[in-house]
């Protein structure tokens, strides 16, 4: 197996991200969602600190109370899922992908010294291991390349 580096998240996460703050109208949040076909929201207090995470999910669960029970829709911090498991800007993309085995969230926020630095998705992880198998396919090809040249060398009569 050819000795690839596994990415982190500093490599891979994007400093982009909506976020929404907890006393926004849920259903403000959920058209700016919709329009930017976002799957969930960062919900960030006014002095910057993250309090939770506002996912599709979240907003499904909203839409059938409002259906069925007839309630109000509310505020983002009502209805938003608390703050899931935090990502290091060093974590590797396998402790990552562990990550997002064990929970349900689409993101991840990254996180350096209870400074909120951006979200790694599940889509960067795929973008990433698609990264790492070319790295790989194309390590095992230029070794085989080399194995090929020694075995020619070795049949060439002197």
């Amino acid at each position: 197996m050819p000795d690839v580096k596994i990415p982190t998240a500093r490599e891979w996460m994007t400093r982009k991200y909506m976020a929404l703050a907890p006393d926004t109208d849920l259903l403000v949040a959920l058209g700016r969602m919709a329009d930017k076909s976002v799957s969930a929201a960062l919900v960030v207090e006014a002095g910057g600190k993250l309090v939770g995470l506002l996912t599709e999910k979240d907003c499904l669960r909203v839409l059938t109370l409002a259906t069925y029970h007839e309630a109000a829709a509310g505020k983002v911090g009502e209805f938003m899922s608390p703050v899931p498991d935090c990502v290091d800007p060093e974590m590797d993309l396998l402790r990552i992908s562990k990550l997002f085995l064990e929970n349900n969230f689409p993101v991840l926020p990254v996180m350096e010294g209870g400074n909120l630095l951006g979200q790694i998705s599940r889509q960067h992880v795929l973008q990433a291991t698609k990264s790492m198998a070319k790295k790989i396919e194309k390590e095992l090809a230029r070794k085989a390349a080399i194995e090929e040249d020694a075995e020619e060398v070795t049949r060439r009569p002197r």
